[in-house]
């Protein structure tokens, strides 16, 4: 087996062990970002594990690019959050984006700091899903990480 392959195995189980859970507590508080009423339908898509680690604390080092891709024919707002294990705060945004457009966002653009690893959501206030996909970096190999699932 390539040693690379090793370092992607060994690093989805590494952080695959360490990613929080999702709850509804947090669509919620997902839903008051775009500042929609809780009970209203919205939708998140949810990318776990992110992580961001140098290469001291990882061979090669870990890290993470997140894509979100506009289908809709209207400017949509997004809000996208970081939700860390133990004390760890809360970081997000919102961002707007232009009708059939695609923003890329690096982990220091969510807040995700080094030697940390977190559940980022990607919620958006309408009906309609847009893509989001979530590209991991471990040394200079990138695998796509799909959302683990979409919750509305």
């Amino acid at each position: 087996m390539k040693i690379g392959v090793l370092y992607h195995l060994m690093a989805l189980v590494l952080v695959g062990t360490m990613a929080t859970g999702a709850s509804a507590g947090m669509l919620d508080r997902q839903k008051q970002a775009l500042g929609l009423d809780p009970s209203n339908p919205a939708g998140c898509s949810i990318h776990a594990p992110a992580a961001n680690f140098d290469t001291k604390a990882f061979p090669g080092g870990i890290s993470f690019f997140l894509f979100i891709h506009n289908y809709d024919i209207v400017e949509q707002l997004f809000s996208v959050d970081a939700f860390f294990a133990g004390d760890f705060p809360r970081k997000g945004f919102s961002v707007r984006i232009p009708a059939d457009k695609l923003r890329i966002f690096s982990a220091s653009d969510i807040g995700v700091g080094l030697n940390q690893v977190a559940d980022i959501f990607v919620c958006w206030g309408v009906s309609f899903v847009p893509a989001s996909v979530m590209l991991l970096q471990i040394g200079s190999s990138f695998t796509a990480v799909p959302p683990i699932f979409i919750i509305d």
